[in-house]
C-alpha cells in the first residue's frame, strides 16, 4: 500500500524547460501529449556504434562504465514466497505476513511465477549492474546528444548523468515498446480533490478522488510518475518506472509482449498487497532494488553523483 505522505505541498503544473536547460528534469510538467524531446524515435544503436559512442566520451566515462556497480550488493535469491523478507514491508500493507502466504497460494500459476520472478530479478547482482550500467551509457549518450558541452561540463569531467536524463531515457524506453498509459500521482489537488492526474486514458473520478484507490489504478493502468516525491531524492518520482523497465524483459518471458495481466492483478484490491514487497519494500538496509528509496540511492550513487 502506498506510503504516508508526510508534506501536503500542492505541486502545480508547468512546462518543461527547453533541451539546453541545466535543472533537473522537472517531473510536475509532465504532459500527456509528451514533449517533442521525449517524441524523437528512440535511438537504437547496434553494439558496434555503442562501442563508438562510448570512445568519444573518453576514458573516464569509460573507466567508469566498466567498474559501474561492481560493490553492489543485494538480499539473497528466494526459491519460494515463504523466503521474502515480508516483514520488511508488513506495514505497508493491510495483510499480516501468515495471511500474505495464504493469498499467494490461492493465485494463477503464471501470477505466482511473476511474483517470484520480479522478486529475484530485482536482487539479482549481476542482472542489475548490467541494467544500470545500460541506463547509465544510454543517459549519457542522451545527455551529450541534447546538451551543450558547456552546460555539462562537470559531467564530462566527473562521468555522471544529469538527472534529466535519466528520466527522458527511461520515458523514451517505455514508448518506444508503446506502455504509455502513464499516469502521475499527486499530492490530493484542492480544485479537483484528485490523487492522480491521467492522459490518453480516464481514471473514474471515484477512483481518483480516493488516494488508495487512485494508487491502485495507477499501478493497474501503466507506468506512472509519484510526483507525490521529489525528482530523485529519498523516494523519487522516478524510481517504479526504473523497477518497470528493469523486470519488463523477464516478465515478456512469462505474458509474452503484453505483460498487462500482471500489473492489472497487482492494481486489484486482491493483488495490491503483493506490491508492497515487489516495489514499496521498507528501505534499512541498502540492498534491494523492490524499495523506492534505495532506487534512488542507486541512481545517485553510480550514475548522478
Amino acid at each position: 500500500m502506498k506510503k504516508i505522505l508526510i508534506l501536503l505541498t500542492f505541486f502545480s503544473l508547468t512546462t518543461y524547460a527547453d533541451k539546453h536547460c541545466t535543472s533537473p528534469f522537472n517531473y510536475t510538467g509532465f504532459r500527456f501529449d509528451q514533449a517533442k524531446i521525449i517524441d524523437k524515435p528512440l535511438v537504437k544503436l547496434e553494439l558496434t556504434d555503442k562501442a563508438k559512442a562510448i570512445q568519444l566520451t573518453g576514458s573516464g566515462f569509460q573507466k567508469k562504465y566498466k567498474t559501474l556497480a561492481q560493490d553492489l550488493k543485494l538480499q539473497a535469491q528466494a526459491e519460494n514466497f515463504t523466503d521474502l523478507p515480508l516483514s520488511r514491508s508488513k506495514q505497508f500493507r493491510p495483510l499480516s505476513n501468515d495471511d500474505l502466504i495464504a493469498r499467494f497460494k490461492t493465485l494463477d500459476p503464471k501470477i505466482q511465477k511473476a511474483i517470484m520472478v520480479t522478486y529475484n530479478t530485482l536482487n539479482d547482482e549481476q542482472y542489475m549492474r548490467s541494467y544500470l550500467k545500460g541506463l547509465f551509457q544510454d543517459s549519457f549518450i542522451w545527455m551529450r546528444e541534447n546538451n551543450a558541452p558547456e552546460l555539462i561540463k562537470k559531467n564530462l569531467e566527473n562521468s555522471t548523468v544529469t538527472e534529466r536524463s535519466i528520466a527522458v531515457t527511461l520515458i523514451r524506453r517505455l514508448k518506444a515498446r508503446k506502455d504509455t498509459k502513464f499516469t502521475k500521482l499527486i499530492r490530493r489537488d484542492i480544485k479537483t480533490n484528485k490523487f492522480i492526474i491521467s492522459g490518453r486514458h480516464k481514471i473514474p473520478s471515484e477512483e481518483a478522488e480516493n488516494s488508495n484507490a487512485a494508487f491502485r489504478a495507477a499501478v493497474r493502468t501503466g507506468p506512472f510518475i509519484d510526483a507525490a516525491f521529489g525528482e530523485f531524492s529519498g523516494h523519487g518520482a522516478y524510481a517504479h518506472i526504473l523497477q518497470r523497465d528493469a523486470i519488463h524483459p523477464k516478465l515478456v518471458e512469462i505474458f509474452g509482449e503484453d505483460v498487462s495481466e500482471f500489473y492489472s492483478f497487482l492494481g486489484s484490491k486482491k493483488g495490491i498487497s503483493f506490491w508492497a514487497d515487489l516495489f514499496d519494500a521498507d528501505d534499512i538496509r541498502r540492498d534491494t532494488f523492490n524499495s523506492p528509496e534505495i532506487v534512488t540511492y542507486f541512481l545517485r550513487k553510480y550514475l548522478i553523483d
